[in-house]
């Protein structure tokens, strides 16, 4: 008892600072964070195998999976005019593949295969304890500017009421009253998903929606380095170098959800106060400039814009390239595992070959984010689905028949 009594008080402090800052909006955060927990971990037979390696069996990964598998289901049933887009179908998806995780949990235990990371208490709590946190920090930040106005956000605010009002998608555009959406929308669908899965209105989903991507964008790093560092400097983790892979992951996590770049403290701090010293007027500074300066300082005609994620982040766009982080983490992340099993330099490169078309078909650009264009998209699922068949059955035979499958559909 004396062992739990400070994890107890810590998440009973955690969940009244939470109630202090987030006032009565925090019904509908702590519905999110307890959402997340349980449809990870209804995933874990099949995030367990996935990341077999990882200490912790890819616990945080799990509610990315859940989130994307159940997401993505729903839309194609729905785009296809199979289902409704309600929340009765959010839920019934969702507990359709609750049973399919629980069926497969029912045959791995007959088997003797734990997917779950059994003796691996404090790790997941300490994860969940992170996830919280992080999912705090930036619901607490956002309210300092909840509004969706300026750049983009009152177009992706109009997209998620939208898709509320709608039964069908793509939904009737917000700018056209006899058109549908013809924008690419990936990124506001999956946070309707979720609202409609909670029954949460998009008033406050709408920046909830960022801060929960945000909160994984520290958390996934974090697992990824942490086991990447474990597996390093496996047997000289002894005395104080015990803490080096908690240490690695949460510069990690840092530097992927907070981190941005010196374009600020160069053009904001810096260059300011050399103008000062020279008797000069001292340039302005906007935010924004830090994702503009390749081809604008010098100027010249190819420019690029470069967003990191705290940008996107902070300024509360909901695009699919935003959204699109933690599913893109979620890809890395199986990748460690994945590769890590590799023993022949073509098997290298076919993996490679997964990863390239996963990263390629769900980059917000391409017609699968875009409205009517269903089928698209199955030939990557037949090899998404061969693949992860194979690491879960570990027979490298299903290849050649995957191959043949995939070049009869293209």
């Amino acid at each position: 008892m004396k062992k739990w009594a400070p994890r107890v008080l810590l998440a009973a402090a955690l969940a009244g600072l939470s109630a202090f800052l987030l006032k009565g909006d925090v019904w509908t955060f702590w519905t999110w964070w307890l959402l997340a927990f349980l449809m990870g971990m209804v995933a874990m037979p099949v995030t367990g195998r996935l990341f077999a390696g990882f200490e912790d069996k890819g616990w945080m990964f799990s509610k990315v999976l859940a989130i994307t598998v159940t997401g993505f289901l729903t839309w194609f049933l729905v785009t296809a005019k199979i289902l409704p887009f309600t929340a009765a179908t959010c839920i019934g998806v969702s507990i359709v593949c609750a049973v399919g995780c629980g069926v497969l949990y029912h045959f791995q235990g007959k088997n003797g295969i734990d997917c779950f990371p059994s003796g691996k208490v404090n790790l997941i709590y300490g994860e969940e304890i992170l996830f919280f946190i992080f999912f705090l920090m930036w619901t607490y930040f956002a309210g300092f500017r909840p509004q969706a106005y300026g750049t983009e956000k009152f177009m992706d605010y109009g997209f998620m009421e939208a898709m509320m009002r709608s039964t069908t998608l793509p939904a009737r555009d917000l700018w056209y009253s006899e058109g549908t959406i013809n924008y690419y929308y990936g990124g506001q669908y999956f946070a309707v998903f979720l609202t409609k899965l909670t029954g949460s209105k998009v008033e406050l989903t709408y920046n909830l929606m960022r801060t929960f991507v945000a909160a994984f964008a520290f958390v996934l790093p974090f697992s990824l380095v942490r086991q990447m560092s474990v597996d390093r400097l496996k047997g000289s983790l002894t005395g104080k170098k015990r803490c080096l892979p908690a240490v690695a992951g949460i510069i990690a996590g840092i530097s992927v959800s907070i981190a941005g770049n010196m374009h600020y403290v160069v053009y904001s701090k810096i260059i300011p106060w050399l103008q000062k010293l020279q008797g000069k007027e001292a340039d302005s500074y906007w935010f924004p400039d830090a994702t503009r300066y390749i081809g604008y300082n010098p100027d010249v005609p190819d420019k690029t814009i470069h967003e990191f994620p705290c940008y996107s982040f902070v300024l509360g766009d909901l695009h699919a390239h935003v959204v699109n982080v933690m599913f893109v983490l979620f890809l890395v992340g199986q990748s460690f595992p994945l590769l890590s099993q590799i023993s022949s330099l073509e098997f290298l490169l076919l993996q490679l070959e997964y990863l390239y078309l996963l990263l390629l078909h769900i980059h917000p650009d391409i017609p699968f984010l875009r409205s009517n264009s269903h089928f698209s998209f199955l030939p990557l699922l037949v090899k998404a689905f061969f693949c992860i068949l194979q690491v879960l059955l570990h027979d490298r035979s299903l290849l050649l028949f995957q191959d043949n499958i995939h070049q009869y559909m293209l």
